[in-house]
């Protein structure tokens, strides 16, 4: 995964989708503290046409994010699952990684995981400090 700049060692840029904005809040202050960049959507069209300009064409690095947090469960929207299957149609998972967060249960997030073996899944609710160990690991891959 690339840094955002030489001068920010370490930082990450994040894109995170989810439709619970308190829950954006919360992903959003605790990363920035961290030292990453975080940009926060709570609809998929915005957060796709930044990460996939021009989609359904072939997008090419670098990208808008290092790594992306999305929920499963989009209201009045299209499913966490299908801004997967856009994301992986046009960027690979070396390119860009996935972490899922979701409250669904464990039979719901293993379907996902079969049909995107590439993705890190994480229940809610969740430790900040596992998901800034899972990015931790990400940046060392």
């Amino acid at each position: 995964m690339r840094h955002v700049s030489e001068g920010d060692e370490g930082a990450v840029n994040i894109g995170v989708l989810d439709d619970n904005q308190a829950i954006l809040d919360f992903i959003k202050t605790a990363l920035e503290l961290s030292g990453h960049h975080v940009q926060t959507y709570t609809s998929s069209a915005p957060f796709l046409a930044t990460l996939l300009p021009g989609y359904p064409q072939a997008v090419s690095p670098p990208f808008a994010f290092d790594l992306v947090i999305i929920d499963l469960v989009l209201q009045a929207d299209i499913s966490g699952a299908e801004v997967i299957q856009r994301i992986r149609e046009k960027i690979s998972p070396e390119q860009l990684p996935i972490i899922v967060i979701s409250a669904l249960g464990m039979a719901r997030l293993t379907q996902v995981k079969q049909q995107f073996p590439d993705v890190i899944l994480l229940s809610k609710p969740f430790s900040i400090k596992t998901l800034l160990d899972i990015i931790q690991h990400l940046r060392k891959i």
